[in-house]
């Protein structure tokens, strides 16, 4: 007998809602699950995506992307101010 599959559908992982499962597999083999987005955008991926990290369709990291400005990701900035020698 093989496993028996934790059925996924109707929970919520991030961003994305598991709807139903997919007849697809990934290349390991893992059982694949259909998911919407709250944007809208249906995505498909694995159990151990949604439980391991996978937030949204990718639409977080552009959100994300488009907030930080050119330079702003430095953790350690150097303004003017504190770049002058005295």
């Amino acid at each position: 007998m093989g496993k028996q599959i934790k059925n996924l559908v109707g929970k919520r992982f991030g961003r994305l809602k598991v709807i139903n499962l997919s007849d697809q597999r990934n290349k390991f083999g893992h059982i694949m699950w259909n998911c919407l987005c709250d944007c809208g955008n249906y995505h498909t991926t694995s159990r151990t995506h949604l439980e391991n990290g996978t937030k949204s369709c990718g639409c977080l990291a552009l959100e994300t992307r488009r907030k930080i400005k050119h330079g702003d990701n430095r953790v350690n900035k150097r303004t003017r101010e504190n770049s002058k020698r005295d």
